[in-house]
């Protein structure tokens, strides 16, 4: 599973998911994309922090964010991980659209060849 932000700056969603989930050639393979997500969006607030991270970098409602990669670690190790197949059916792009919510929507991509990309950016 991998993990983006649409408004990834450190490492934009394209070059540094999109593109490389295409590479991947195992069946069981995910691309989680929070739409208005940031690099930072799924950081915990820490009151101890040695170096503060601007509000506007962290972007739109970073407890949704944690909330997202929450809802889909726990079925993915479980399914992966700890071989519970019960889990599955929580990584699909029907459940991820369940648990969808503004200001950042979420969106589950099982499958994207090179080919479809190409012609997406076209």
């Amino acid at each position: 599973m991998i993990v983006s932000g649409s408004s990834d700056t450190v490492t934009p969603a394209l070059t540094e998911q999109i593109e490389p989930f295409t590479w991947l050639t195992t069946q069981n393979k995910y691309l989680a994309l929070i739409n208005g997500g940031t690099h930072f969006s799924t950081i915990a607030e820490s009151p101890n922090a040695t170096i503060p991270v601007p509000t506007q970098v962290i972007g739109l409602s970073p407890a949704l964010a944690r909330r997202y990669v929450k809802a889909l670690s726990v079925p993915f190790f479980e399914t992966y991980v700890a071989q519970q197949s019960s889990y599955l059916p929580y990584l699909s792009p029907d459940y991820v659209n369940t648990i969808s919510q503004q200001p950042l929507p979420l969106s589950l991509i099982k499958s994207l060849t090179s080919e479809q990309l190409q012609e997406a950016l076209k």
